[in-house]
């Protein structure tokens, strides 16, 4: 609580100002309403218990604290809007407030009034007492103690008693008492003194004095009411007053302190929102690096799935090679198991062939053989009868000469027999070398169509750990394609954890969604790579089918040979049987002829005969037990080698059915693959699609947030565009503006230009100095050839062209980080392209730079190509030039804004991987030779306009289908070494040279 003590200061309040300030001039109306009656008393203060003046007729006697103690503090009232209301204890008295300072103008201009009638009879002016206890008048004081002037009365209005007379204020401690005369107080404002011992005082001035030297400022005021009755009024309207400015000085405290408790609550709420805005931060600060951790590590993330996308690369590039090699390998067995079933046919056909040609070499021998002995038998037949009818002729001559021509007979034809057997035994034998050979022949044969059995079967085995390894190699793609999906199952929980952050901003959730693009992409090529890889399973496994397939052929083509092997053993036994069966018929012929020989000899030569049949029949039993001795060798040659075949075939057997148990077990493996990779795929593509729907809720959401943005203007709409149409009109009227100028304004060379002009001209172009129409028309290139080269290097291919040549730094950043963005993101590049060039055309200033850069570029084509016209034309040439520029300009920022990117090439004529054949040549209106034109010889001079192309839409815009292919806005023009102007300005040359010869 305030408190204002009485050696307080007081208020500097100026005369002028101070409604208490008694010197000033009294107001008539003030005057004018003050009541005649009483003032109204204020109620009683119960809060701190002042007692206040009663109109009661009692008198009051006042009563004052001690003056060692001041009065207890009350509190302080709430304000009101009554001004009247009664002041508190701790107010300043109006002693306080200075009625006037000494010297004031109010003080000297004062008069007192002069009053025709008083209240009381006995009340003078300046009287020293008021009215007695009695009621009786007061002594008079001599009217030579106060002169009646206007200075005494100021001075003693400006006594010392006056200042430092403390006035009653009706919030003094005053207890209120009864005149015991009960009279009434005729003067309401005047206070009976409270006499020391029942007896008034009077001090040397004429005051009265309680005794403690405190003046009583009722008494006086009533002693001056009784000189002055309209004091009354005055004392009347400074209690007023002075309540007043009680209740406006605590309605000031109780306001500042009502302010003070407001700056408190302020300061207390500046603190809570510095805590908070404290708190914030740091949850910020955090949030912020929690972002930049999931964002770094998504980044590893996306690194992690670029390598693994490599490695799944360079795999499948593996594999893709593998495939090669044994597809590669696949051919080479193929053809080599065409070569051999060529062999074996072409072995067949030779065999059969062979066979044949021995059974008719074999018959003819038989048929040869057959008629020799014939004929032999004739031979012996006609001799021996020739023989007997000598003998009988002889025999009855001469039985001993008989006997010896018998003899001599007998022995020859023993001899001619043993000649005859000897060599029938040599034919035999030699047949059965042949035979023996041919049959060790059969069996090399037979050997190495088992070492190309065995190295098949090797191949085989080969083959089969190839497939072996291929199934290693396709367990290791299983195994990793299962830690792909595992990858992409923990690319799935983890891109829901954080999808909860992706919806906090729309610049994360941007990027998160272009991550989660990419992902699905990732996801889509390794679920193409996988449905390859399955395929490269199948194709293997139908390659396993049919090596398969390929072995039980080669098994068959086997078993048939084996049947072809057991039928010419059989038919060889047959041909041994049959052979042996005729030698026999042949033996039992001839010894059925020698026998009924011998039985017609017996009588003579009967020992003779049984001698020689001894020795015929050992011998024949000799040949016959070698020939069956070599066919016994024969047959268990061949039943050893039908033993082998047996083993072989058996073995064989065994590993086809070995192969078969494998293709059994692979097949089953292989169904338990496809089981197991059509349960994987049913995973993946339930997550697919799960991830799919996440991606529609995040497209719809980033729908959402792109019309919010399109509704607060902070988006571009990316689908403006010009048209193809219009800038195909464009960049035509742009042509056609440059060869306008350059044949309407340069056809005529009045004086050569200067030689560091023609320095520019490249060595290879013809002069074209002359006016003759050749010489024109390679003016004119090399004029259009100058106009778009400069609009090309100052226009087309700056990144923003306003810039012009001092910021050539800034645009090599420009053109750099749009081609970054663009690897990165085709979409990103194009909205940035268009938000960053139509900031900058839009500015205030664009159109000013716009004009400048165009002003240069202006005055660089015309210092170049004003010394190849007539000097008279200059005005219309730079209006020209300005109308060319201004098109170019206008229409190269529309297509800048473009959302596909347009561009315009103008290469250098000796750069290499231009396709000039795209290029429209310039003809100069003359015709053009077809053979020219394949001429390796032929290369490019000057090219005279740029190529300008429009990109195709990217893929995320396929909804635009006017767009999705690329358009030419110019093919652009060329001029060739060959082309029809340039011979014909060589020739004009060449002639001129002749000429001048």
């Amino acid at each position: 609580k305030d408190t204002i003590t009485p050696d307080e200061p007081p208020k500097d309040t100026t005369p002028a100002d101070d409604p208490h300030d008694l010197t000033a001039e009294p107001d008539d109306t003030a005057w004018e309403d003050a009541p005649e009656a009483l003032p109204k008393q204020p109620e009683q203060n119960g809060t701190n218990g002042v007692e206040h003046i009663s109109n009661h007729s009692g008198p009051q006697t006042p009563t004052h604290p001690p003056p060692q103690q001041a009065p207890q503090p009350a509190p302080i009232p709430l304000p009101s809007p009554c001004l009247t209301e009664a002041r508190s204890a701790t107010s300043r008295s109006p002693e306080h407030h200075r009625l006037s300072h000494p010297g004031s103008p109010a003080i000297a201009a004062y008069s007192p009034p002069v009053y025709n009638k008083y209240p009381s009879p006995g009340v003078y002016p300046y009287g020293p007492y008021g009215m007695g206890m009695n009621g009786s008048n007061p002594d008079m004081i001599p009217p030579g103690s106060c002169a009646p002037s206007s200075g005494s009365f100021a001075t003693a209005f400006r006594s010392p008693v006056m200042e430092h007379a403390r006035m009653g204020s009706p919030y003094g401690y005053h207890h209120q008492k009864r005149m015991s005369s009960g009279g009434q107080n005729y003067f309401p404002g005047a206070m009976e003194p409270s006499p020391t011992n029942g007896h008034r005082m009077e001090n040397g001035n004429g005051f009265l004095d309680d005794g403690n030297g405190h003046h009583e400022p009722f008494n006086l005021l009533s002693r001056i009411e009784k000189v002055m009755p309209d004091l009354t009024r005055l004392l009347h309207s400074y209690k007023e007053t002075q309540s007043k400015l009680s209740a406006k000085e605590a309605e000031t405290r109780q306001l500042e302190a009502q302010h003070e408790q407001a700056l408190m609550h302020k300061d207390f709420y500046i603190e809570a929102l510095q805590t908070q805005m404290k708190k914030a931060a740091t949850e910020n600060a955090q949030e912020v690096s929690k972002l930049k951790n999931s964002i770094n590590e998504l980044r590893m993330e996306i690194g992690n799935l670029q390598e693994k996308k490599k490695d799944v690369e360079e795999t499948l590039e593996a594999c893709q090679k593998e495939n090669d090699q044994l597809s590669l390998a696949k051919v080479k067995l193929e053809k080599e198991i065409d070569n051999l079933h060529n062999k074996m046919r072409d072995l067949q056909e030779a065999h059969e062939k062979a066979m044949e040609e021995q059974k008719a070499h074999e018959k003819a021998e038989l048929q040869n053989q057959k008629e020799e002995l014939t004929n032999l038998f004739e031979e012996i037949r006609s001799e021996d009868e020739k023989a007997a009818n000598e003998r009988l002729e002889a025999r009855e001559k001469e039985l001993l000469d008989e006997q010896e021509s018998l003899k001599a007979a007998w022995a020859q034809e023993k001899q001619q027999m043993e000649e005859e057997h000897a060599t029938a035994m040599s034919n035999k034998q030699s047949e059965l070398d042949a035979k023996v050979e041919e049959l060790n022949n059969t069996q090399a044969e037979l050997e190495r169509t088992r070492e190309e059995r065995d190295t098949k079967i090797s191949e085989l085995e080969s083959t089969q750990s190839e497939l072996e390894s291929t199934k290693a190699e396709l367990e290791a793609t299983r195994e990793e394609r299962d830690a792909k999906i595992s990858e992409l199952e923990a690319t799935k929980s983890e891109l829901e954890s954080t999808k909860a952050e992706l919806e906090t901003t729309r610049e994360e959730r941007d990027t998160k969604i272009s991550e989660l693009e990419a992902t699905q992409s990732e996801l889509d090529s390794t679920k193409a790579e996988l449905e390859t890889t399955r395929e490269e399973r199948d194709t293997k496994i139908s390659e396993l089918d049919a090596t398969k397939a390929d072995l039980e052929t080669k098994i068959t083509e086997l078993e048939d040979k084996q049947k072809e092997l057991e039928d010419a053993r059989q038919k060889h036994a047959e041909e041994v049987e049959q052979l042996t069966e005729s030698h026999r018929s042949e033996i039992e012929s001839l010894q059925e002829a020698h026998s009924n020989e011998i039985q017609e000899l017996r009588d003579t030569h009967a020992s003779e005969i049984s001698s020689l049949k001894d020795s015929h029949e050992e011998e024949l039993a000799t040949t016959k037990k070698e020939a069956e001795d070599r066919v016994q060798a024969l047959t268990a040659d061949i039943e050893e080698k039908e033993k082998q075949w047996a083993a072989d075939k058996a073995d064989y057997e065994r590993q086809l059915n070995e192969k078969q148990e494998e293709l059994a077990s692979l097949e089953r493996e292989k169904e338990a693959l496809e089981q197991e990779d059509i349960a994987r795929e049913k995973k993946l593509q339930s997550a697919i699609d799960e991830m799919r729907r996440t991606i529609d809720n995040m497209e719809s959401d980033r729908e959402k947030l792109r019309r919010t943005l399109q509704s607060l203007g902070e988006a571009t709409d990316l689908k403006s565009s010009k048209g193809d149409a219009f800038f195909l009109d464009a960049f035509g009227q742009l042509s056609r503006l440059i060869v306008d100028l350059s044949k309407e304004h340069f056809s005529y060379l009045p004086i050569d230009p200067p030689k560091d002009i023609l320095e520019k001209i490249p060595p290879e172009m013809p002069s074209f100095l002359d006016n003759t129409p050749a010489s024109r028309e390679l003016r004119s290139a090399y004029i259009q050839h100058v106009i778009s080269k400069t609009l090309t290097y100052r226009i087309f291919q700056p990144f923003l062209f306003t810039l012009g040549r001092r910021y050539d730094k800034a645009d090599t950043f420009f053109q750099v980080l749009s081609m970054d963005i663009r690897r990165k993101s085709v979409r990103r590049e194009a909205f940035w392209r268009q938000q960053t060039l139509k900031a900058a055309y839009t500015t205030s200033d664009a159109k000013q730079s716009i004009n400048v850069v165009a002003a240069v570029i202006v005055d660089e084509i015309v210092d170049h190509i004003k010394h190849f016209a007539d000097p008279k034309r200059l005005d219309a040439i730079i209006s020209g030039v300005r109308r060319i520029v201004k098109l170019a300009a206008e229409t190269w920022r529309h297509a800048r804004v473009e959302r596909e990117l347009v561009l315009a090439t103008m290469p250098a004529p000796e750069s290499e991987g231009v396709a000039n054949d795209e290029w429209v040549e310039y003809t100069g209106g003359r015709r053009v030779e077809s053979s020219s034109q394949h001429d390796p010889a032929r290369h490019v001079l000057l090219r005279l306009f740029p190529r300008i192309y429009r990109e195709a839409a990217h893929e995320d815009f396929a909804d635009d289908k006017e767009k999705m292919n690329p358009c030419v806005y110019s093919p652009g023009v060329v001029l060739f070494s060959d082309s029809p102007s340039v011979l014909a300005r060589r020739e004009e040359l060449a002639r001129r040279a002749m000429e001048a010869n």
